[in-house]
């Protein structure tokens, strides 16, 4: 009953709040009281947590007037974030289809000046992403889109940037803004798309762990502006290179290493970011136990391992990298190597693996069958004894023959 009681004025002091925003607003009543209120307000209705109460935040944040308020005061601009965080926070803990929709209508307000495109875009993802078990799809698709409306007017960028098009034009990401040709000649120098919340989006993707968002990092990263983006250089080094040796992941790294459009020097590092072992920092924090937080070539799975080798064959033909990148490549190579001669390959048949096209998987993979081929060969050697008999018979004859012409010898001297 106190439950039944508790949530009744939760409820009421909800609308009270509401009420007293509303006359607020048409007394034309600003300043840090009329703040105050409006925040405690989208507390109190993202605590309750009920459809009603979600439909009324959704109101709220569609009224321009409404919002105008939650920034009223000395320090508006930091209270009405913070507000905001916390009120996506409360909704994205309910996990239920109602907060799953109330996160959305916040996605889905208008995107210019909305509140949800600026400091709490992040927040406001991260809640969404509390629903990645059972929304998985969904949440792509919604992250794609993301993407995507960053880039609503790509056509018209495309028109007025047509350099963009040009295989023979990069980004230089030391630069941040500056596209060249191979040799050096400027082509344009500033930013070619507007501004991006790509990082976060990537995350997002990467969290879902499903084939469909790793082919949309994929896809984004070898697209130009994946590759203009600053995320396409510290993404794979902060994020994707805690698990390089997992197979979505290895497809990636091998797209941007094979991508003639990022810059040779880009790729290269590339091919450092996939093979070295060092332990970088992410999140502004160390990570703990390398061991544990970073993919290691011992623990891959054997599909891992052939892929792996693949991107291995064809970062070994590359004539760019650095003599110390070329060794790592090397290097790793052999112990990949000796991880799939520990599961029952041939290593003649790896070694003699060649770089293909794209569709390298095929090569190596049709190494298998030739080893079981092999291993019949061994296990049939015991068949091939009886041939080797003959000798040792002759070996007994000649033998004989001497112990009987001695017998002889020896009676005939007796005689």
């Amino acid at each position: 009953m106190s439950f039944i009681n508790t949530r009744f004025f939760r409820i009421i002091g909800s609308f009270i709040l509401l009420f007293t925003a509303a006359l607020s607003l048409h007394a034309e009543v600003t300043g840090e009281q009329a703040a105050e209120q409006a925040r405690e307000l989208i507390q109190l209705l993202a605590e309750d947590g009920s459809e009603s109460s979600y439909q009324e935040l959704e109101s709220f944040f569609k009224n321009a007037e409404s919002v105008e308020v939650l920034f009223h005061g000395e320090s508006g601009v930091h209270n009405a974030f913070k507000a905001i965080r916390n009120m996506l926070n409360k909704i994205g803990d309910k996990q239920t289809e109602s907060s799953y929709e109330a996160l959305l209508s916040f996605r889905d307000i208008e995107y210019e000046g909305s509140v949800f495109y600026d400091d709490a875009y992040g927040t406001l993802i991260s809640n969404l992403l509390k629903h990645r078990e059972t929304k998985s799809e969904d949440l792509t698709d919604i992250l794609e889109s993301e993407l995507d409306r960053m880039l609503a007017d790509q056509e018209s960028i495309e028109s007025e940037h047509s350099f963009l098009l040009d295989e023979n034009v990069f980004f230089q990401k030391e630069r941040k803004a500056r596209y060249i040709t191979e040799d050096g000649t400027v082509v344009y120098d500033g930013r070619a798309k507007p501004a991006t919340s790509a990082g976060t989006i990537l995350n997002g993707l990467y969290l879902i762990e499903s084939e469909a968002s790793y082919a949309v990092i994929e896809s984004f990263l070898t697209s130009w502006p994946g590759r203009e983006s600053s995320d396409a250089f510290e993404y794979p080094e902060m994020r994707l290179k805690q698990r390089r040796y997992d197979l979505p992941v290895i497809e990636i790294y091998e797209a941007m290493m094979r991508d003639t459009r990022y810059l040779k020097d880009s790729r290269a590092n590339f091919v450092k970011h996939f093979f070295d072992n060092s332990v970088v920092h992410y999140a502004r924090r160390e990570i703990e136990d390398p061991e544990q937080d970073f993919a290691q070539i011992e623990n891959a799975s054997e599909e891992a391992l052939l892929r792996m080798l693949d991107v291995t064959n064809y970062a070994s033909s590359l004539d760019f990298l650095p003599t110390e990148t070329v060794d790592l490549v090397y290097a790793k190579r052999t112990e990949i190597i000796d991880r799939l001669v520990g599961i029952g390959y041939s290593r003649k048949e790896l070694n003699q693996a060649k770089v293909t096209e794209p569709e390298v998987g095929d090569v190596v993979k049709q190494s298998k069958p030739a080893i079981e081929e092999a291993t019949e060969v061994v296990t049939s050697k015991p068949t091939k004894e009886p041939a080797k008999q003959p000798s040792q018979w002759w070996l007994w004859l000649v033998g004989a023959l001497v112990v009987v012409g001695g017998l002889a010898v020896v009676v005939c001297r007796k005689s």
